[in-house]
């Protein structure tokens, strides 16, 4: 099991369907005509085939993406699985199409959006009533500083939105006013940064 998600972005693909023809000619065994060491399968077993599921994510006999373990569905799973280059989150052992959200998976926070890992996501995400900053699909514990999101920047601190924060911030070389986490851009007046009053205008 890796320690954790590798940070290349796999090509996206939809999970694929196993075919049910697929499945028998896999499982069936092949009898020569007129072999009699070999038993016929009864009307029962006929009417009622053994579908045999592989480890991971497999489409059922109604159409959903279930997570198997030891041929069953793991109801017990919560988490990110690996399905031919696409990390899709399962739910309770199904895999949910609708969260969008963060998930822990060995230890590393990442970002699903449509029930698929998001590479490409940067910006902030509400978990719990708190809200992170996620970089590249990685919550980033390190990043303190200014980001936008939906047309107002917000101040981090160390990856969490820090509602609390007045005061001066610096972002790409300019420094920034910010007040109760939002950047205030109409603040005129002085502030306090470490013990020394600068002037703010706009």
């Amino acid at each position: 099991t890796p320690e954790t998600i590798p940070e290349t972005t796999p090509e996206e693909t939809e999970p694929e369907e196993t075919t049910s023809e697929e499945t028998e000619s896999s499982t069936q065994e092949t009898t020569p005509e007129g072999d009699s060491s070999v038993e016929q399968p009864t009307s029962e077993q006929e009417t009622t085939p053994q579908k045999k599921y592989p480890e991971g994510l497999a489409l059922d006999e109604n159409g959903v993406w279930k997570y198997y373990k030891n041929g069953e569905i793991c109801t017990s799973y919560t988490g990110l699985t690996l399905y031919y280059g696409t990390w899709y989150y399962v739910e309770k052992g199904v895999l949910n199409w609708n969260y969008t959200g963060l998930t822990n998976y060995y230890g590393t926070w990442y970002y699903v959006k449509g029930g698929r890992l998001d590479w490409g996501y940067t910006g902030l995400t509400k978990y719990y009533e708190t809200w992170y900053y996620v970089e590249k699909g990685i919550l980033n514990w390190n990043y303190t500083g200014l980001t936008n999101y939906y047309g107002t920047w917000y101040y981090v601190q160390r990856g969490i939105l820090n509602w609390n924060y007045t005061g001066l911030t610096n972002y790409y070389g300019t420094w920034y006013y910010v007040k109760g986490g939002r950047l205030d851009w109409g603040y005129i007046g002085l502030t306090n940064y470490y013990g020394i009053w600068y002037y703010v205008q706009k």
